[in-house]
């Protein structure tokens, strides 16, 4: 069952399809609206590898031939974002993408054009991730077996995985303090891109501003994952925002938050603290770490 209102487009999918370009025979280029942009269209066949998600019907017994419009800078200047999920696409013979579609038909040429095609990605960028979601959805995977799966792949997991993660399990987390802390836990493994740990954290943080009222064990949780991720090394581009902007929220510091006193987040692990401490009275970026450093020094 598809999810709509969600914010993954993994749950709001009804189809999601693995394809591999066959042919492609490109138009030519015309200015388009607004200006600075062009487009054109581009007639394609294509092969459907795998479905993900969802069901076509009928099964295409071969190649399947698709009409798709693809938009593009006329020039250098970039300031606009670019319409249509199949824009900036690589469409070369042999080249193996992914569709991401919201359809009530079931016929693979009309779930692959747009409207119903709302993104297309290039395979290899979220095909892992991908595979581990479709099979926890078909199976109904609890979190702790969909989270055995994803360690096996931690360094080619993806945004959108870790999107997945939250929203399919956000009950669960919301529910159990466990569940919760084993989504915590593998934000903080070691391998993860780091596109991958934002997403993650994102993802926690949200969950948490929303309903932080309700279980306020969840924010202290979180944010001792965010004090541990400032002390992975390979998550230095994450420094900065976790330092001005996220633990300062998340601990009542620069938000409407319930307060998280230091006490409470570095219980019984005062080795810790003082290593996040020491982090802060060194760290390199441009955020202003005194906030923190004054609310992890008071116990």
């Amino acid at each position: 069952m598809t999810q709509p209102a969600s914010r993954s487009i993994v749950l709001r999918s009804s189809h999601i399809l693995l394809v591999k370009v066959i042919a492609a025979r490109p138009g030519a280029w015309v200015p388009s609206t607004p200006p600075g942009l062009r487009s054109r269209k581009v007639e394609l066949s294509v092969q459907i590898a795998e479905t993900l998600r969802g069901k076509l019907d009928p099964a295409p017994g071969g190649p399947v031939s698709i009409t798709v419009e693809q938009t593009d800078y006329a020039g250098e200047l970039m300031m606009q974002p670019l319409r249509g999920s199949w824009s900036r696409i690589p469409i070369d013979p042999g080249t193996e993408l992914v569709a991401f579609a919201e359809s009530a038909s079931g016929r693979a040429e009309r779930v692959l054009e747009e409207p119903a095609c709302r993104l297309v990605l290039a395979a290899e960028e979220v095909l892992p991730g991908l595979r581990i979601a479709a099979q926890a959805l078909a199976k109904d995977l609890p979190l702790s077996q969909t989270l055995d799966l994803a360690a096996l792949l931690m360094a080619k997991l993806d945004p959108i995985f870790a999107e997945f993660l939250w929203e399919r399990y956000a009950d669960d987390a919301m529910a159990s303090q466990r569940a919760f802390d084993l989504l915590a836990d593998f934000s903080e493994r070691k391998g993860l891109a780091p596109s991958t740990r934002q997403a993650l954290i994102d993802g926690g943080y949200r969950l948490v501003s929303l309903r932080a009222d309700e279980t306020p064990e969840r924010g202290q949780r979180l944010a001792l994952t965010m004090c541990r991720v400032l002390l992975i090394p390979d998550a230095a581009d994450l420094h900065e925002n976790l330092i001005g902007t996220y633990l300062p929220n998340l601990v009542g510091l620069t938000s409407g938050l319930p307060p998280q006193p230091a006490s409470t987040v570095f219980e019984d692990r005062e080795a810790e603290r003082k290593a996040v401490e020491a982090f802060l009275r060194r760290h390199g970026t441009e955020a202003d770490a005194s906030p923190l450093l004054e609310w992890i020094r008071i116990k």
